[in-house]
């Protein structure tokens, strides 16, 4: 135990992070709570009546203090279990298992909670990288921003330890002042009491004595607040800086871990960095023929380019063209149906005059052969042979063809109407068969 607590902050390797518990709680650390531990069961009757004259003060202060060694005590066990955290991934990388994405959740969820000083996006992608490539393929621009946040994290914790260290200095400067206040106090209404005082009156003098003497060995007892706070501060300060060995200690380690995590350039690239070509002339006359070769063959394929787009910008222009050319034919051919079927309800008014014209023609042929009104129901053979039978069937077809009629309708712009069929001619006498009546 002893031997890891003297080599826990031994480096053995490059690259290597200690796991061990005592690297980061250390031999000095360990001793100073060892001795702070003595001096409070040495000194525990003087230290409890100190702490007895101001209660709130000193016990704020002692608590301050538990706080500020708390947090730095916490801050090397967080440091140790992330060192863990490192070494459970080299056994994964290094133990020949294939690395799956139920290891990479595990570990992004450790991140979080036993490794936060590195929980960042970079981390969280590189752990994304073990089932991929086997191992973390860190970048530079990685390892950069890795390294960076670490650092500042790591000092954040050792700064905020190091606020509480002062703040228990001005707790201590507090209480000292607290105290002189009261002090003063005291022996001003001591002095105003003994004003009067004769030089003979012996009794009184006495008297004022003990009243100056009471405030005085009051003052020790104020004090207390000082020393509380400032051994306080001293044993903090001393502590913090203990952790700062560590935390630089392991800042450091860490950033060698993820140095030793880049891939490792080819050697011929290593060379190459190492000992740089100068190109020659000829070298820079080949380098530029070809360059003003690739500038040329690109300028052509620019030009091509040009050329294919000012193509399709024609071809948009000219079905554009036929589009609206297209339309104004559609028009013209709305105008022309329109004016043949206003020219053909025209016809059909002549033919309906002409219909009714017939009509009114036969009911007058009718009226100059008989003398009363003709019943069509009742038209015998001996007036069918007479020739008046022909014109009342003539009549009653030309009546009853109310198809037709409703077929010469037209509708309110005076136009045909449209969607009836139009009748199918029956077999009549031609108007030079008629008998003239």
């Amino acid at each position: 135990m002893l031997k890891g607590m003297l080599l826990g902050n031994q480096i053995k390797q490059p690259g290597s992070v200690s796991k061990s518990f005592f690297a980061y709680l250390s031999l000095g650390q360990w001793l100073t709570l060892g001795a702070v531990s003595m001096i409070v069961i040495v000194s525990w009757e003087q230290l409890s009546t100190a702490f007895l004259t101001n209660i709130p003060l000193n016990g704020l202060i002692i608590s301050v203090m538990l706080i500020g060694l708390g947090r730095a005590i916490a801050s090397n066990v967080q440091l140790w279990r992330t060192s863990l955290y490192l070494h459970r991934i080299d056994d994964l990388v290094n133990g020949g298992e294939e690395p799956t994405e139920a290891h990479v959740t595990l570990f992004r969820r450790q991140l979080k909670r036993s490794a936060s000083v590195l929980d960042t996006k970079q981390m969280s992608d590189l752990l994304g990288n073990l089932t991929r490539y086997g191992h973390l393929n860190v970048t530079d621009n990685d390892a950069r921003m890795v390294k960076s946040k670490l650092g500042f994290r790591v000092s954040k914790m050792r700064e905020n330890t190091g606020f509480l260290a002062g703040m228990l200095v001005m707790l201590g400067l507090l209480g000292t002042f607290w105290g002189l206040l009261a002090t003063i106090d005291a022996v001003g209404q001591a002095m105003g009491g003994m004003a009067n005082i004769g030089e003979a009156d012996a009794s009184a003098m006495s008297g004022f004595i003990g009243k100056i003497a009471a405030p005085l060995e009051g003052m020790g007892l104020a004090f207390s607040s000082s020393l509380f706070g400032l051994s306080g501060s001293l044993l903090i300060g001393f502590f913090n800086f203990l952790c700062g060995g560590v935390h630089n200690l392991f800042i450091e380690s860490v950033s060698r871990w993820i140095d030793e995590r880049i891939p490792a350039p080819p050697e011929k690239a290593k060379k190459a960095q190492q000992n740089p070509k100068v190109a020659n002339s000829d070298e820079l006359k080949a380098w530029l023929a070809g360059f003003v070769q690739t500038s040329l063959a690109t300028n052509q394929k620019i030009v091509k380019l040009i050329e294919a787009m000012t193509e399709i910008t024609a071809s948009t222009l000219a079905t554009e063209k036929m589009m609206r050319e297209s339309l104004q034919n559609q028009a013209g051919m709305q105008e022309e149906l329109l004016e043949h079927r206003r020219a053909y309800a025209r016809g059909l008014h002549v033919v309906r005059k002409e219909i009714n014209d017939r009509s009114f023609d036969l009911a007058a042929r009718l009226r100059r052969l008989g003398a009363g009104p003709v019943d069509f129901g009742e038209v015998t053979e001996a007036s069918q042979a007479a020739g008046q039978g022909t014109l009342y069937s003539e009549l009653e077809k030309l009546l009853q063809r109310d198809d037709i009629l409703a077929a010469l309708k037209i509708d309110d712009e005076g136009l045909p109407q449209t969607g009836i069929e139009f009748p199918k001619p029956t077999d009549e006498p031609a108007p030079d068969q008629r008998p003239d009546v």
